[in-house]
């Protein structure tokens, strides 16, 4: 556990029900534990003194480590800590920074690792001009794995109205956390309605996570195309292989098994009509000689001879007429 803190014996119970709820996802059933935030947290106002502000600061921070350390011994929990998991020192852990926008004007950074928000004058968050908002409205958490917003002292409950994850378009939600703990994840934007007429937003501004939203929506689309095309070159690819390749996929016995045509399909990769022009020998005069495949090999065999025959007997016709004359 951590180093003695004044608030110790009361900061301990704490973090087990935080955890416990961020764990099992149900209430916090033990009502003594907001009155003991309450008191733990408005203990002393910063505004007093520096020293105060510094006391301040440190009761927050070792709430927050205390969290992390109740976080670790669960193993439904670990992962909260980030992706070093069980191996953060968490004597020298600093919470992440957590950007705040209220009503959506300019944003500030919150560095505490616990921060309370509310109309009190305490509130590291403070909410003015709206008699709806509590003294303390909820309490917000930043661990390594992300931001927990938990609100154990309204009647509602505080809902979450709006939430973009990193890289997504945002979508509109009615989550509410009413004595339970809310996790979101550092990089996402998260629109809290605190009271009837305020909302506090936590995250990146609505502009950067629209100019995020963008660029991975323009990676995606790249992605896709590249993938399309690669798709399309493995098709082509195929389309093109050598007709030998493919002819030679087939065994003697499946050719036999084909009829003629399949024969040719085989073969040659296609059923055509060719033309083959021959140049004779006799007296310059050239053979036309037009040949089908459309057929077997056998049928091409036999239209080849009868073509070559008559060839011959032509030119004995020319030598006799020659040896007439």
């Amino acid at each position: 556990m951590m180093c003695d803190h004044p608030h110790q014996n009361r900061l301990m119970p704490t973090a087990a029900a935080l955890a416990e709820s961020l764990a099992s996802g149900f209430p916090i059933a033990d009502e003594g534990i907001a009155e003991s935030i309450r008191e733990v947290l408005f203990s002393e106002s910063a505004d007093a003194s520096d020293e105060a502000a510094e006391r301040c600061a440190l009761i927050r921070t070792a709430l927050a480590r205390e969290v992390c350390e109740t976080l670790r011994l669960d193993a439904r929990t670990v992962h909260l800590l980030g992706e070093d998991g069980g191996d953060v020192d968490l004597s020298t852990w600093v919470p992440p920074p957590v950007r705040v926008e209220i009503r959506g004007t300019a944003g500030r950074l919150v560095s505490h690792g616990v921060f309370a928000i509310g109309s009190s004058p305490n509130c590291e968050v403070h909410l003015l001009g709206d008699a709806s908002v509590l003294p303390l409205q909820c309490l917000v958490i930043s661990l390594p794995g992300g931001i927990v917003t938990v609100d154990l002292w309204s009647d509602n409950g505080t809902c979450m109205n709006f939430h973009q994850r990193h890289g997504h378009a945002g979508e509109t939600t009615s989550t509410v956390t009413h004595k339970n703990c809310l996790l979101i994840a550092h990089g996402d934007r998260a629109t809290f309605q605190v009271g009837q007429r305020t909302t506090v937003s936590f995250g990146p501004s609505a502009k950067k996570m629209q100019k995020k939203e963008r660029k991975a929506a323009k990676h995606e689309k790249k992605h896709h195309k590249s993938k399309s095309h690669h798709d399309h070159s493995h098709n082509l690819s195929v389309e093109l292989q050598p007709i030998e390749e493919r002819a030679c996929k087939l065994t003697p016995a499946e050719i036999r098994a084909l009829d003629l045509e399949a024969q040719e399909e085989a073969m040659f990769g296609h059923t055509t009509k060719r033309r083959c022009v021959e140049t004779g020998s006799s007296h310059g005069s050239h053979a036309s000689t037009t040949f089908d495949v459309s057929g077997s090999l056998e049928g091409y065999t036999r239209t080849r001879s009868s073509s070559h025959d008559n060839e011959m007997h032509a030119n004995q016709e020319i030598s006799d007429v020659a040896l007439v004359h």
